[in-house]
């Protein structure tokens, strides 16, 4: 069930430094990280693509490649 679990990060954020906490505590989730974004900064700038992005992830289980997101695992 965890490998279904998305939790994003923006890497301007304070919250950013909790990522790796976070992925040990989930290691089987996935971690996007949202290049030069606050919390909610995407989904309140362009809200027609955050909802293309979460129906993206129900659907196929991936999001669709948005040129601010780093997909690593660390």
């Amino acid at each position: 069930m965890q490998a279904r679990y998305w939790f994003a990060f923006g890497d301007a954020e304070d919250h950013y430094k909790y990522r790796a906490v976070v992925m040990q505590a989930y290691p089987a989730g996935r971690f996007p990280v949202f290049a030069g974004h606050n919390y909610m900064q995407y989904q309140i700038r362009d809200p027609r693509g955050f909802a293309a992005m979460l129906d993206s992830i129900l659907q196929y289980d991936t999001i669709p490649d948005l040129p601010m997101v780093r997909r690593e695992k660390s």
